[in-house]
This record gives structure tokens, sequence and C-alpha cells, in this order.
């Protein structure tokens, strides 16, 4: 992956590079483009989330679905929080996957922290 990366180098760094959660990628990123903000692709949180919390809310997958969609689009932090706390009260199924994996990662996704960058509204791979 290094390598990969290497190769890419030009005197024009990227400002912002999208891609999934993998870690290797995440440790090249930081070691290759120390100043580049690394977000993640919202087409791999979306296959993430059908992948591990469709089957777990059952029918209320595409309720979730579409409410979280609403969360991730606030246009503001506090917006984005109350709508968060509220998925997190209405699916207790999703509350560890939610909270473990992508929370924790929210400005590298949700659109409160990533249009503090310039991405040419870009916002996957």
């Amino acid at each position: 992956m290094l390598f990969l990366l290497k190769s890419t180098e030009t005197d024009i760094l990227p400002k912002v590079i999208f891609t999934d959660s993998d870690p290797s990628m995440i440790q090249s990123i930081k070691e290759i483009y120390p100043d580049t903000k690394h977000l993640l692709c919202i087409f791999h949180i979306d296959l993430n989330l059908r992948k591990k919390l469709k089957e777990k809310l059952g029918n209320k997958f595409e309720e979730f679905h579409h409410k979280f969609y609403i969360c991730r689009n606030s246009f503001c932090e506090d917006l984005f929080e109350l709508r968060w706390n509220q998925l997190i009260d209405q699916y207790p199924a999703a509350v560890k996957y939610l909270s473990d994996t992508l929370y924790i990662n929210k400005e590298s996704w949700a659109i409160p922290w990533i249009h503090k960058r310039f991405t040419t509204e870009a916002q996957s791979t």
C-alpha cells in the first residue's frame, strides 16, 4: 500500500483523500501525506451498514437507513448530535456498531465536519 501511494507523489499534494476504512490505507496516508485529511467513503459506509445491521434490525432497517442519512446530512453539528441520539434511542440493536465504529470517526464522514473541507462535493471513492 505504501509503495502505491508513494508512486503517486507529485509536487501538488492532495488536501483530502476518500477511502474505505482499511487500516493499512489509513496508516499509509498518514505517512505519505501527513497534511492530507483522510475522509471515509459514504459508499463503503453504506455497504457496511447493510452488512452489519440489516439482519439485526430486520424490517426496521429501511427506516433506520433513511434516518441515518438524514442524520449524516445534517448541516450543523448540534443537529447531527440531536439526530444521532435519536438513532441510538430508537434502534438499540444498532448501538454497538454505531458507537464503536461510526461515531468515533464522525469527523471523517458526517456532513457537518466534512463540509469544513474543500471536497468539490465528493463523498465517495
